[in-house]
């Protein structure tokens, strides 16, 4: 089966998760706490917000424990692997909605879907537990700087202040070491090693040499754009390329460590790692105009130089700060999918929000990756490559598994109202007629697969 929303989005899970069952129990007022507390897909843009916005103790775990390793995921939007991923996933998207359209045939879009998702299947099973093991390893590291838990502590106690210090210090010391054993169990040989540098350079350093082993100069997968390298997935050795960053970083002189910024560190790592690739001239991947990914990193302003703490702070309740993180902080998201309170409903209903800082900006006309034929802005690009992305998950979960796909307009189903616009769906047409051929496009896939 293709890699679908169950195992292409990397989320953060508390103890006692289904699966987990050897773990410490939580505290009481954690129980029935959602696991996972969130989802990321910097890929295609999307932060999910799973925790309920009327628990505010459950906002304040996962803003401890959570908040930090999503959001390094989300740091990752700039790196050639998630640029390889973007792309990869923006040739399905195009290839759904052209079939919807009546643009493509049957054939040639199960034929063009099934060899791309082969491609991401095959990249994420190369990248996933490595990137997981680096991420959580360096949230690991920030959580036990001194005063981290303190400043959450004060938060929470504030929203629990029956509950003396010593407990909650306990109670937030056992999850930071259980989640500390899980990071390690990720990936113990990158754990070990990443903690053995930092115990010697810093965490610095520690973040440079990971960003050198992930951010490849190559765009990875069937790529094929003038100036750019590209290998084959087949050719993807990240293990190999982490192993000679750590070499290139014991070749330094710690004393000359500190007089060097981040980037000639990781341009002085990045000289050593002879990358297999056709030219040495050829530009980053970074240096690719892809509008989903890089509008948001315009949110970078002095506004961000002061303590980040401070930053997602300036939010008035909790749910306000996350999602502040998510857009302001080193996330850079385009849209969150979150929960809100209605006073009509007894449970917390999904909503969805494009990044307002710069839902309007226009998008560039040679702007690479953008799976419609035309957007006016931001916001309309998200909400299409949202859909897209989802709609297409809704297919590709079902090959192999003999039901029929659930199909829906995905932005409807996570507004409030039950409509993404108040002037109706501008959707419904199309999942009309996917909704009349979606078996004989799963059935066409799956044969292409075989």
């Amino acid at each position: 089966m293709a890699v679908s929303e169950e195992n292409w989005q990397s989320g953060i899970e508390l103890p006692d998760s289904p699966g987990h069952k050897d773990r410490p129990d939580l505290p009481e007022d954690i129980k029935d706490i959602e696991n996972p507390l969130a989802t990321v897909a910097p890929q295609v843009s999307q932060f999910v917000i799973r925790v309920r916005p009327d628990r505010p103790v459950h906002l304040r775990y996962f803003q401890t424990f959570g908040l930090a390793e999503e959001m390094m995921h989300g740091r990752r939007h700039q790196f050639g692997l998630t640029r390889s991923h973007h792309l990869l996933r923006m040739q399905s998207i195009r290839a759904l909605f052209e079939f919807i359209n009546g643009e493509k045939d049957l054939q040639s879009t199960g034929q063009r879907i099934a060899r791309v998702e082969d491609e991401i299947e095959m990249l994420h099973e190369e990248r996933f537990s490595f990137l997981e093991g680096v991420d959580k390893y360096l949230c690991q590291s920030v959580m036990s700087e001194e005063g981290y838990l303190d400043r959450h502590i004060k938060q929470y106690q504030s929203l629990k202040p029956e509950l003396d210090t010593t407990t909650v210090e306990n109670r937030f010391e056992r999850l930071r070491d259980h989640l500390n054993t899980r990071a390690r169990e990720e990936a113990p040989e990158v754990y070990d090693t990443l903690a053995g540098l930092e115990a010697e350079y810093g965490r610095r350093v520690t973040e440079v040499i990971a960003d050198a082993a992930l951010d490849t100069p190559y765009l990875v997968g069937p790529h094929n754009i003038d100036g750019f390298d590209t290998i084959a997935v087949s050719e993807l050795d990240l293990d190999r390329r982490f192993n000679a960053a750590v070499d290139a970083a014991h070749a330094l002189d710690p004393d000359d460590v500190d007089d060097k910024t981040a980037e000639g560190l990781l341009a002085d790592i990045g000289a050593e790692l002879n990358d297999p690739v056709q030219d040495p001239e050829a530009v980053h991947p970074r240096e690719l105009n892809l509008p989903l990914l890089d509008i948001p990193q315009k949110v970078d302003s002095a506004e961000t130089l002061r303590n980040k703490y401070d930053v997602i702070m300036e939010a008035p309740t909790e749910m306000g700060q996350i999602i502040n993180a998510a857009f302001r902080f080193t996330g850079n998201f385009g849209g969150v999918i979150y929960k809100i309170e209605t006073p009509d409903k007894e449970e917390p209903q999904p909503n969805w929000l494009v990044n307002p800082l710069i839902a309007d900006e226009e998008i560039p006309s040679d702007g690479l990756g953008i799976p419609i034929e035309s957007a006016d802005s931001y916001k309309e690009l998200w909400e299409w490559v949202y859909a897209g992305d989802r709609l297409l998950d809704s297919i590709l979960m079902k090959v192999g598994r003999h039901t029929e796909p659930d199909i829906g307009c995905p932005l409807c189903g996570v507004s409030v109202s039950g409509s993404c616009h108040p002037d109706g769906c501008p959707l419904e047409s199309k999942i009309s007629t996917l909704e009349a051929q979606k078996l004989d496009l799963v059935k066409t896939i799956e044969d292409c697969r075989n």
